[in-house]
């Protein structure tokens, strides 16, 4: 057999031999590596190939019978192609405390560092622990316990390979994030309701302000209920620690936060997501305080529902005149500030009704359409071009036997809002009705979805969206293949139907969700096709119907009968009065459905 010292060889142009212990010392510290092995002269450690290098050149040799010597006397180490150092196991046994140093030099600059088992030693551990996050151990060393508990103490990354799998020791994280993060000069800090271990708060700087997001109960594409147990657990354990940070909540349903413990607490903390604007809990009840008194008398009356809804909508409709702020938007949508100003536009009636229905315990979901402004100025869309542009309003379920009314309707103050005349005409449109208004330009996704009177309908709505969503994606997916682009639309579809069906039927959510948890976590669609198809079951089975002016001019009469004092008579004459305007006025916004002279010719 053929012997070859394979730093003469050439077989490996890229491994550099050296010799010199002060040359090696030199490039540790200038190429900053402390990855090394300790080998003999044939290339095995402990008796086992370590390197690629090794590995490649070994192959070929053995093919060509050739033996190969790594190292020697003369060449006592080398580094390959992958930066990689190998000393003779006699040249470092003779000069391991100087190598140790320089590598011992180089870890203490670094982040994140390699233990070779030739380097480790708890002391060592226990010091890089003052400068690392992250330290990587060589699959045979065995760390202690008690290194693992400062490991986990100092909150650093630390872990080994086995059989090309990572292998935890202890992590570096913390309230779900780095411990770095945690700890750095930025003033705020955002962490997750779902947190494990309460203890690590204490890990918080004092003078961190806290962003506290929400990973809500359940959830299939977006969220049903918020976990306020969780966000009063974190708070008070912050306080209990003497921690005073300031803590920003994010809440998407003030009602039903306004029940909770932690809203009762006496807590400091800021809530955001409500009306877009942080608020200070002290005054969000302020504010709240205020909606409860606005409904107090309606709660208390004998009411129907249908009498109650209308009593919020009456407050709502003549609650100040349509006036935008054009120099501060939010002066007329966000509730906050439109209860003590002058401005309010159709966001804010929307957000107000919304909000004194859920008091009443009327569900309600807000939504947008397009309309045609160009009418709102005296023109026919014979005489000018139409004018888009975006319009709040909102969607109820009302289920009042009295009246003979149930199901899903669309309701907009904003076009009945009057401070003279009592109109009623957009108080509780059906879907049916809705769809011929003079202004309403195109329908909302919503429309499309719910206002269905067979599954044979719905199938074609649902059709229709999807081919929707697929073509109004974005230019980043046009080149991705259909079965993406599907499944892309089918999840939009899916997140709309969820929407409505937690803002207006909870229940019937729940019930669909514990039978199809898991659907859209298959690339078989089957489920959320069985899911689609049950949640327009139930958009069918609860579809307003119309709702004449006549009944809905009677019921209002009730309300305002106590509200005025009328006795009979006064109350007679209100009411026709009232149904002359409201007839008028119906058929000047719904031409459409009052038109039954068009003949189609044959």
């Amino acid at each position: 057999m053929k012997k070859v010292n394979i730093w003469e060889s050439g077989v490996s142009k890229s491994t550099t031999y050296i010799n010199d212990v002060d040359d090696i010392i030199k490039y540790i510290k200038e190429s900053k590596n402390i990855s090394f092995s300790v080998i003999d002269q044939n290339g095995l450690q402990d008796g086992s190939i370590t390197t690629q290098l090794v590995d490649i050149v070994n192959k070929n040799a053995k093919e060509q019978n050739v033996e190969v010597t790594y190292v020697d006397g003369d060449h006592p180490f080398f580094y390959d192609q992958f930066d990689d150092i190998y000393f003779s196991k006699e040249f470092f046994d003779k000069n391991k405390a100087i190598i140790l140093e320089a590598i011992e030099d180089v870890m203490f600059n670094q982040d994140s560092v390699f233990i070779s088992k030739y380097a480790y030693s708890d002391e060592l551990v226990k010091n890089l622990c003052l400068t690392a996050t992250s330290i990587c151990f060589d699959n045979e060393i065995k760390v202690p316990d008690e290194v693992k508990k400062i490991l986990k103490r100092n909150h650093i990354n630390a872990y080994s390979y086995k059989n090309g799998e990572r292998q935890e020791i202890s992590s570096n994280e913390i309230l779900g994030q780095d411990y770095n993060n945690v700890i750095s000069d930025s003033d705020d800090l955002y962490i997750k309701n779902n947190i494990t271990d309460l203890e690590n708060l204490k890990y918080i700087p004092k003078n961190k302000t806290i962003h506290i997001d929400q990973i809500n109960k359940f959830k299939l594409g977006i969220e049903l209920s918020e976990d306020y147990d969780s966000l009063y657990n974190i708070i008070s354990k912050l306080r209990e620690n003497g921690q005073h940070n300031k803590v920003v909540i994010s809440i998407r349903n003030r009602n039903a936060f306004s029940k909770s413990k932690l809203y009762n607490s006496d807590f400091d903390f800021t809530v955001e997501g409500v009306d877009i604007e942080p608020y200070k809990i002290d005054d969000l009840k302020k504010e709240d305080e205020l909606l409860d008194l606005m409904v107090r008398d309606i709660k208390n009356a004998n009411y129907s529902p249908f009498e109650k809804y209308l009593a919020a909508y009456n407050i709502v409709k003549k609650f100040k005149k349509y006036l935008e702020n054009s120099e501060d938007k939010t002066q007329s949508r966000n509730i906050r500030k439109l209860l003590n100003n002058d401005y309010m536009v159709c966001v804010g009636y929307a957000n107000l009704l919304q909000e004194l229905l859920k008091r009443l315990d009327i569900p309600v979901y807000e939504y947008n359409v397009l309309t045609d402004t160009s009418y709102d100025k005296g023109f026919t869309l014979e005489e000018k071009p139409v004018e888009l542009a975006g319009h709040a309003r909102i969607i109820l379920y009302i289920n009042d036997p009295k009246y003979d009314i149930s199901g899903f309707y669309v309701a907009d103050p904003t076009w009945d809002n009057d401070l003279l005349d009592d109109y009623y005409n957009h108080a509780l449109m059906s879907f049916n009705k809705t769809s011929q208004e003079k202004r309403l330009f195109e329908l909302s996704k919503e429309d499309i979805v719910m206002n269905c009177k067979s599954m044979e309908e719905f199938s074609s709505h649902v059709n229709f969206l999807l081919n929707r969503y697929k073509k109004n994606q974005f230019s980043s997916l046009l080149n991705k293949d259909e079965k993406q682009k599907e499944t892309n639309a089918i999840k939009s579809l899916v997140d709309i139907i969820n929407n409505i069906l937690i803002s207006l039927m909870p229940e019937k959510y729940l019930e669909l969700k514990n039978r199809y948890s898991t659907m859209m976590e298959h690339d078989d669609f089957d489920e959320v096709y069985n899911f689609i198809t049950e949640a327009g079951e139930i958009f069918i089975d609860n579809l307003g119907k119309d709702v004449s002016i006549d009944t809905v001019i009677e019921a209002a009469s009730v309300v305002n009968k106590d509200i005025f004092g009328f006795d009979e008579e006064q109350l007679n004459e209100y009411k026709k009065d009232l149904l002359d305007k409201n007839i008028k006025m119906d058929k000047i916004a719904f031409p459409y459905y009052y038109d039954n002279n068009i003949n189609i010719k044959k």
